[in-house]
């Protein structure tokens, strides 16, 4: 299983780290959009200031905890990548200032074919005619559902010129820098975001005083203006790190390419809560061909050939005359050798009639053969300080590795994340505005659509054949679908303030569960910040409660079965040694099936309304295939963190999608609600989970207790062994 899950680990680490990259991106676009849209902060530049600012805090709290080591990185190396860096962002500024927004948009398609020119001259790299295709099929997809009107001066072409290249060269800057100097995302970004943050602050005020004619200072500053300021610093370090980690781990190209998903995901999410001015045939298509470039680049890089550094071994005169002396001293030893084998048969047929006696060993001279303490001592690595690099590759590695690992659970918990809260903001547009209130069904159709890519998954090879007892199988079907029934009744059998209660009781009994099954003990501090981030999540989301019998039962059955099923995710993954994807490659065809069986019936007894008889107009069927494209995410997501971690930390830190999820209602869709109880909860539960996440990791914070019995073998072999030391003493 250990190729499996090496391979299933890189593709979890892949995903999240785009996932992370595009989850940020847009989010701070949307924010950014809120901001300067709404309430009029138009001060670009000096907001980027702010985002560094909050990123160099981040990275000096990480080194205070001790998560990014120390590193290097030269004086010139880093005002060469701020300068890139600073131009880049006022250059794009200025472009979209003196150009149309058309133009804005193939300026910005002109940074992959500049990238691909940089990569080939500098780093030698050959890309396939696939690799190419792909990547002109995503320039003409996302050109056709942007670009609509274009026009153009000398002074803004000459903008977007420089904005073109300084992005380009910043963002190959960092794949360059991070290689050359052997630093991680952490590391680079410790480095790179101070300086940034200062030179922004001081140029930022007078560059928006000459784009926008305002000054910064003088800005109007309300509570709702500095609480999206906050909200989008906050988000930025994640877009700034998350970037970093991208081309870190693939390539500017590839981070290009890949990265207009969240061209396509702000066009859909603004259609979506915006409304549908715009949306044409042409959109639509040139979203479709975006989206298979994509899939079709992905692919078409990652075969052998797609897309590959040519390195050229050319001898220096060093080695050449290296090599020549070499041969130079194997002939002399072979000849040394063969003088001494016919001295030695020459003085055996002079003693043949001697009386044997014992010869001396021959030795051979020093300066043939030098002693293994000289050549130990005079022995250097190939390379020259190849002992200094050696050195820092292996000081490095524990600073990576923990890098690495602090990557895979952000990736992990922010895939979650948002799938988790994509998935709530569609299905509520699906249900409340279009009227498709079959949720049961609805979940069958999320299985099916995961079983599929499951199929595709194993027949690309990336999951491994496995086996789970059909016993086991069955059990975890049972307690999946009946909390996804239970769930479902509870809601419509309870206020939704007791139903937000019933849901926060799924953590009590998954410490129970823990406790009794796993052995886990909690310490002090990580009981106290789960009672915190309880009540943090209740204040902010439970209003009204009612309750009555039948009510109480739903949610007692939805409470427990959720948390059998989540526990048993955990336990399957550890007994049976089951990767995420491969749980779900067995657990996804059953629950389709089971649930596209059952669900018309659950949701006619719960709505009275019959699912083949709703009118599936085009934009429901096209909301109902964006909800199970992004169940798939959702589904694996959550295998994902439970097998990395447990039930309960899973529910613990998965009540940030329940806060992300208000404050994205009080965005999109009005402040109604939104009072001062409401921000403490929101408060509360956020630091609980800091405090969680913190006491938890701690030793002692949460451990698995380990009772160890001696067996009845043990103890006769402890005995023989008694009687066996008395023996010998005797």
């Amino acid at each position: 299983m250990a190729p499996a899950s090496k391979a299933e680990r890189k593709a979890v680490l892949d995903a999240g780290a785009w996932m992370f990259n595009v989850v940020t991106s847009v989010g701070i676009i949307m924010v950014n959009k809120a901001l300067m849209a709404t309430h009029g902060f138009s001060f670009a530049t000096t907001l980027t200031g702010l985002h560094f600012a909050t990123t160099t805090l981040m990275t000096l709290v990480m080194k205070w905890l001790g998560h990014i080591q120390p590193s290097y990185l030269p004086l010139p190396e880093l005002v060469k990548f701020v300068f890139f860096a600073n131009l880049s962002i006022v250059g794009m500024n200025v472009s979209l200032m003196w150009n149309s927004v058309g133009f804005y948009q193939i300026a910005k398609l002109c940074i992959i074919p500049v990238l691909c020119i940089l990569e080939i001259l500098f780093d030698k790299v050959r890309y396939s005619r696939n690799t190419k295709l792909s990547i002109v099929l995503v320039l003409v997809g996302v050109a056709v559902c942007t670009v609509t009107d274009v026009s153009v001066n000398s002074k803004g072409l000459l903008a977007a010129v420089i904005a073109v290249w300084s992005t380009a060269l910043q963002q190959h800057y960092v794949h360059h820098l991070q290689k050359k100097y052997s630093l991680g995302s952490f590391n680079l970004l410790g480095h790179t975001a101070p300086a940034q943050a200062a030179s922004l602050l001081i140029l930022g005020p007078f560059v928006d005083f000459w784009l926008t004619s305002r000054r910064v200072d003088t800005f109007n500053y309300t509570t709702i203006v500095m609480f999206f300021i906050v909200l989008s610093c906050t988000i930025a370090v994640g877009t700034n790190l998350s970037q970093f980690i991208c081309i870190g781990r693939f390539t500017a190209v590839s981070f290009q390419v890949l990265g207009h998903m969240k061209t396509i995901l702000v066009l859909t999410l603004g259609f979506l809560f915006f409304g549908k001015e715009g949306l044409n045939f042409h959109v639509v298509l040139g979203m479709i061909l975006a989206v298979i470039g994509m899939i079709w680049y992905g692919n078409a890089s990652s075969k052998p050939g797609g897309k590959e550094r040519q390195v050229y071994s050319v001898p220096s005169e060093k080695t050449q005359k290296h090599s020549i002396s070499s041969s130079q001293s194997e002939l002399d030893q072979k000849k040394f050798r063969n003088r001494q084998v016919a001295s030695t048969i020459d003085h055996s047929f002079r003693q043949v009639r001697r009386p044997r006696r014992v010869q001396p060993s021959v030795r051979m001279p020093a300066a043939a053969a030098p002693s293994p303490r000289k050549r130990a001592g005079k022995a250097k690595p190939p390379g020259g300080g190849g002992c200094s690099s050696i050195w820092q590759r292996q000081s490095m590695a524990p600073a990576s590795k923990a890098e690495r690992k602090a990557v895979l659970d952000a990736g992990a918990w922010m895939f979650n994340v948002v799938t988790s809260v994509g998935i709530i903001m569609v299905n509520k547009a699906l249900m409340a505005t279009h009227g498709f209130s079959f949720a049961t069904t609805l979940t069958g159709l999320h299985f099916a659509t995961t079983t599929l890519m499951t199929l595709v998954m194993k027949w690309l090879g990336h999951i491994q054949p496995s086996y789970l007892p059909l016993p086991e199988l069955v059990k975890f079907v049972f307690f999946a679908n009946l909390s996804i029934v239970g769930m479902n009744v509870s809601l419509m059998w309870n206020s939704v303030g007791f139903y937000q209660i019933a849901k926060l009781c799924i953590i009590p009994v998954l410490c129970i569960l823990e406790i009794l099954f796993d052995k886990v003990r909690y310490s002090r501090n990580t009981k106290l910040s789960i009672v915190l981030v309880l009540v943090g999540v209740a204040v902010c989301t439970v209003t009204d409660v009612s309750v009555n019998s039948k009510g109480l039962l739903a949610a007692v059955i939805a409470v427990w079965s959720t948390a059998l099923q989540q526990h048993y995710v955990h336990h399957l993954q550890k007994k049976y040694s089951l990767g995420s994807f491969n749980l779900l490659g067995h657990t996804a065809p059953a629950q389709a099936a089971s649930l596209l069986i059952l669900g018309p019936f659950v949701d006619f007894w719960l709505t009275s309304r019959r699912v083949d008889t709703f009118n599936y107009t085009t934009i429901v069927m096209f909301f109902i295939v964006l909800s199970c494209t992004i169940a798939v995410g959702t589904n694996l997501s959550q295998f994902i963190c439970i097998g990395r971690f447990t039930a309960v930390s899973f529910q613990v830190l998965g009540h940030m999608k329940t806060i992300l999820v208000l404050t994205l209602g009080f965005l999109f869709f009005g402040k109604e609600g939104l009072n001062f109880h409401v921000v403490l909860g929101m408060i509360l539960a956020v630091i609980g989970m800091i405090w969680y996440g913190n006491a938890s990791s701690k030793p002692g914070g949460k451990e698995r207790q380990v009772y160890s019995v001696p067996s009845e073998k043990t103890q006769k072999h402890s005995i023989s062994s008694s009687q066996s030391e008395l023996d010998q003493k005797v």
